[in-house]
């Protein structure tokens, strides 16, 4: 049953529909108190929401449970970047990448962190990087998005 819950959960963020996704993920919490994903999940409704701090309380919760939770640390990275803490966003994504090298969307967003701190060489790698992943998985849009960014980074240098 706790599964359930947390799958609707998961199906209402995924619609956009954060405010319900919160009352089955509640539910889920309620129901198993050390289910990481339903932590995780409703640490994304809340981001979603706005309520960053209570998104990053479920990421860190999340955490706790799961300290191998490659995902959470990267949504965590992600709220702290949306906080304007972007060497702290780093910190995560780093920790995203260690734990899963393979995780495209991490080293997108830790391009996006180094770019905003203007560490654009290092930036660029990440992007290339978040490209040749995302090719080997088919993620058409994280690959438009990169491609997109390095767009920019290759505009930004023309006088």
């Amino acid at each position: 049953m706790v599964e359930a819950y947390n799958n609707r959960g998961n199906a209402k963020n995924g619609l956009g529909q954060y405010q319900a996704a919160l009352i089955d993920l509640d539910e889920a919490i309620r129901l198993k108190s050390d289910y990481a994903l339903a932590y995780y999940n409703r640490g994304n409704a809340k981001k979603g929401l706005g309520q960053y701090e209570a998104a990053l309380a479920d990421y860190d919760k999340a955490l706790e449970l799961k300290p191998d939770y490659a995902e959470a640390y990267n949504n965590r990275g992600n709220v702290k970047y949306d906080l304007g803490q972007h060497e702290a966003a780093l910190v995560d994504y780093d920790e995203a990448i260690r734990l899963k090298p393979d995780l495209a969307e991490a080293y997108y967003n830790r391009g996006n962190a180094k770019k905003n701190l203007g560490r654009l060489n290092e930036a660029r790698e990440d992007y290339q990087k978040a490209l040749a992943l995302a090719q080997e998985s088919g993620d058409e849009d994280l690959i438009a998005k990169v491609k997109r960014n390095l767009s920019q980074l290759d505009n930004d240098k023309v006088p």
